[in-house]
């Protein structure tokens, strides 16, 4: 079930996960240094088509084309290291590194990427707040008015989360919070959020 979006806009699109080869080698292998050329493009890949994207979705996407279902704490110091070769810029979360390509500005990025199915669903926790923030206006750009539970349970169906879930909860409030202090939206009469 794709989200529906009430208009066109070009900055609303579902999530795609990037194709990557598979291929199985061992963890030990993995890290050894053979393979970082590989590691590297696939990183990139990853990057160029998900960017922006946490740290944590970033190394499992790359980790799990290699065929290691888990990544340990030396999988992801060499997967830092390999993101500290590439000058990755980031941003910082809830303690999380969320990545973003060379070109990409935080504060004008205005796409939307709803969660799809399957290697196309992202958990809230990897959702970078500017896109929770951007769902937030869109929804009040539609709905002109609206209470915070309202405007919380909008923007979560509009990036296709459907349960209402304590972290999903907890990224929408976060997102009115910082849409309201970048003046992108205002509490009007009777408690309701406008833009």
């Amino acid at each position: 079930n794709e989200p529906v979006f009430i208009k066109t806009n070009d900055n609303l699109t579902v999530y795609k996960a990037t194709t990557l080869n598979n291929r199985y080698i061992s963890a030990d292998d993995f890290i050894s240094g053979w393979h970082r050329t590989e590691i590297l493009q696939s990183v990139q890949l990853v990057m160029m088509n998900e960017a922006p994207i946490s740290r944590g979705l970033l190394t499992r996407r790359v980790v799990q084309s290699f065929g290691i279902a888990r990544s340990g704490n030396r999988i992801q110091e060499y997967m830092d290291s390999i993101y500290a070769t590439l000058k990755l810029n980031f941003t910082m979360q809830d303690g999380e590194k969320f990545y973003w390509n060379n070109g990409q500005l935080p504060e004008k990025y205005t796409f939307i990427r709803a969660t799809g199915d399957g290697d196309n669903k992202r958990d809230t926790k990897d959702v970078p707040i500017t896109e929770a923030v951007n769902a937030v206006c869109y929804v009040l750009e539609q709905q002109i008015s609206l209470s915070e539970d309202d405007l919380i349970r909008e923007a979560a169906k509009l990036m296709g989360y459907t349960r209402m879930g304590n972290l999903v909860v907890a990224l929408f409030k976060e997102a009115i919070k910082l849409a309201n202090e970048q003046n992108k939206i205002k509490l009007g009469a009777n408690s309701k959020w406008v833009l």
